[in-house]
C-alpha cells in the first residue's frame, strides 16, 4: 500500500514570477501534478475510475500556507499522502521543502463526479485507499480546516471581464481548475504584489465554466490582510472564489 509520495522538483523559467519566484499558480500546478502521481500510483486515476466505475475526479478546494517561495534552478522536495476519507470527499496533504526547511504546505479535497447520473460517489464505491491506512510523515503539520467564504462582491467590487479562451480548457472541454488563479489574482497589479506578499492562498470551485464564457472578476480587499477574488458568469452566479491574505 502507498503510504507518501515523494518527488524533487527544479524550478524551471516557467515556474517563476517577475521576482525569479516561485509563481503563486505554479504552487497548485505542483499540487495538481502529485495529485495526479498519487491517484496513478494507487491506480485511482481518472483512466482508472472512467473504466471501472463511469466516475471521474474534481478537485473542490485547494489551500496552501506560503511560508517562502523557492527561485530559479532551486531544487524543491515534496510529498502528498491521504490525511481524510470522508464519505463523499477526499483530504490530501502536500508539503514541499528545501534543505529540511517547510516552504509551503497545503490541501486538497476532491470528490468523485458520475459520468452517468452526474452525482456524487461515496469513496466506498470508489474504494480508495482508507485514511486509516495513511500514515501522516509531518506531525507539526499547520494546514487547518477550509475556511466559509461568506464575503459577496459588489459591483464596486468589479475590476475586469474576461473571456474564457481555448488555452483555459483541459480535456474534459471545461477550465482547467489552475487558470482561475492568474485570471482572478490579476485584478491585483503587481505593484501590489511586491510590497505585500501573499502568505495564504485558498480556492473553492462553485460551478464549471467553458470555452467563450465570460467571467466578470472582482475582488474585494478589507484593507486588514483578507482578500476575496471572486468570478461570476454572464448569469450572474459564482463560478469560483478565492480567499487571500497578505
Amino acid at each position: 500500500m502507498l503510504q507518501v509520495l515523494r518527488h524533487k522538483y527544479r524550478i524551471d523559467a516557467c515556474d517563476i514570477d517577475f521576482t525569479e519566484h516561485l509563481c503563486y499558480n505554479s504552487i497548485f500546478k505542483i499540487f495538481q501534478e502529485l495529485w495526479t502521481d498519487f491517484n496513478s500510483c494507487n491506480g485511482k486515476d481518472n483512466f482508472n475510475i472512467r473504466d471501472d466505475y463511469g466516475a471521474f475526479w474534481i478537485v473542490t478546494r485547494y489551500m496552501a500556507n506560503i511560508y517562502g517561495l523557492p527561485k530559479y534552478h532551486d531544487f524543491i522536495d515534496t510529498d502528498i499522502w491521504a490525511v481524510e476519507r470522508q464519505n463523499l470527499r477526499l483530504i490530501l496533504g502536500i508539503q514541499a521543502k528545501m534543505e529540511d526547511r517547510i516552504l509551503f504546505e497545503g490541501k486538497i479535497e476532491a470528490c468523485a463526479l458520475s459520468l452517468i447520473d452526474q452525482h456524487i460517489c461515496t469513496l466506498d464505491e470508489i474504494e480508495y485507499p482508507l485514511a486509516s491506512e495513511i500514515v501522516s510523515i509531518q506531525p507539526d503539520y499547520k494546514c487547518g480546516r477550509f475556511t466559509r467564504i461568506m464575503k459577496d462582491s459588489t459591483a464596486d467590487d468589479f475590476i475586469y471581464q474576461r473571456k474564457i479562451r481555448a488555452c483555459d480548457i483541459d480535456m474534459s472541454r471545461h477550465t482547467n481548475n489552475l487558470s482561475y488563479l492568474p485570471i482572478l489574482l490579476n485584478a491585483k497589479p503587481t505593484s501590489f504584489y511586491l510590497h505585500n506578499p501573499l502568505k495564504y492562498i485558498e480556492i473553492h470551485y462553485i460551478l464549471q465554466s467553458h470555452e467563450g464564457d465570460d467571467l466578470n472578476i472582482a475582488v474585494n480587499d478589507d484593507h486588514a490582510g483578507n482578500m476575496v477574488f471572486s468570478a461570476k458568469n454572464s448569469e450572474g452566479k459564482y463560478v469560483t472564489k478565492i480567499i487571500a491574505k497578505y
